[in-house]
């Protein structure tokens, strides 16, 4: 296994590590206090494996080591930070004209922020005005996809945006049983790892939902 590859196996063995220690914080306040001091331990060796996984790895594309080290900074922004490029490139050979883009962007309407986004982008498509929320998670519920489907309805009521249409996308590690069907039922692009970065995983013909 080489260096990258060890750095995703991590990565999946800690989401699969939360996903056990959800369970357990449904017992007793002891139990949790435990919880609560396992998963900072696993924090830290996960943080410290993905440090020395980046030393060992000798990657040519500056774009892609620069991504790899800022998820070293915390797991949590892990799929933000690689999702990110690939999202823009798979939009654009869509024909995506990308006019803005950032990662956890703060929507606002009149001075109250409304919604977070992880993936923000404002593009053009023939002609017509487009916002591109995503969400990323390393392991995707269905609770997460309803908060998505929320916060992309919140953005529509926006009366700055009333001219854009709103479509939205998801991204992750792990989806639960079902979850992926559920994304793409409700008109969602849904994002998967493969090859050691994310792609666009949706049938032929798929057609986003606008909110």
């Amino acid at each position: 296994m080489n260096a990258e590859e060890k750095f995703w196996e991590a990565l999946r063995r800690l989401s699969e590590e939360i996903d056990r220690l959800k369970e357990s914080q449904k017992k007793t306040d002891e139990q949790l206090r435990k919880t609560d001091e396992e998963l900072r331990r696993i924090q830290k060796e996960t943080h410290e494996e993905f440090k020395r996984i980046i030393r060992e790895m000798h990657i040519s594309d500056k774009k892609l080591r620069e991504r790899v080290e800022a998820v070293s900074d915390g797991y949590g922004r892990f799929v933000e930070g690689i999702v990110f490029p690939s999202a823009l490139e798979t939009f654009r050979k869509m024909g995506f004209k990308i006019e803005e883009a950032s990662i956890r962007q703060g929507v606002f309407d009149d001075n109250r922020k409304v919604a977070e986004v992880d993936n923000w982008i404002r593009a053009t498509f023939n002609g017509k005005k487009y916002i591109i929320a995503g969400e990323a998670k390393t392991t995707c519920t269905s609770d997460d996809v309803r908060e998505h489907i929320e916060r992309l309805q919140k953005i529509r009521k926006i009366p700055r945006y009333k001219e854009y249409k709103i479509i939205g996308f998801v991204s992750a590690v792990n989806y639960e049983e079902g979850v992926d069907n559920y994304i793409l039922k409700n008109g969602l692009y849904l994002f998967r790892v493969s090859d050691n970065v994310m792609r666009l995983d949706v049938p032929e013909g798929f057609k986003p939902r606008e909110y």
